[in-house]
């Protein structure tokens, strides 16, 4: 009977070290994704403790002691960095201005904004390459016309963001 219990406690043994090789990395690989599809990294450390705390119980099934041992090691010199971190998170959002969404309509109306300044840029660049006084004009006067433009929808968002 002792034979049979060692060759069955070998067993299980094998069972769980090919279980943790092969789940350790599936774990990570998926975590991975978790992490890059979170909008925002705040609080990094947390995610960290997570997944640390998820090895350990990995490792828990080889020695549960063990883990407990490196647990209480891991949380003495983590709970110090998430603590900090959680504080500078703080500090950064208090002191970084917050911005509002526009509205749709000024969203189309930067885009005009934007594609004027293309054109401008490329009027001015022809003016540059323009051989005759007569050419040279014409192409400032229609950057001058894009930079009007320009204006006018800047100051068109700005009324925009005022009637909100």
């Amino acid at each position: 009977m002792d034979r049979f219990i060692n060759q069955l406690d070998a067993n299980l043994q094998t069972a769980i070290v090919v279980f943790i090789v092969i789940g350790a990395p599936v774990f990570g690989y998926f975590y991975n994704r978790l992490m890059d599809s979170l909008d925002e990294h705040e609080h990094m450390s947390l995610y960290v403790a997570i997944g640390v705390v998820i090895t350990l119980a990995f490792g828990a099934l080889i020695s549960w002691k063990a883990s407990i041992l490196l647990l209480s090691i891991f949380a003495l010199t983590g709970l110090p960095m998430i603590f900090g971190e959680y504080r500078r998170t703080e500090r950064k959002r208090k002191t970084a201005p917050r911005r509002k969404r526009l509205p749709y309509a000024a969203n189309g109306i930067l885009d005009e904004a934007k594609m004027a300044t293309s054109e401008t840029h490329r009027l001015i660049g022809k003016a540059l390459q323009a051989n005759t006084n007569e050419e040279i004009y014409k192409h400032l006067a229609s950057a001058s016309h894009e930079l009007t433009t320009i204006t006018e929808k800047l100051s068109e968002v700005k009324r925009i963001q005022m009637e909100k």
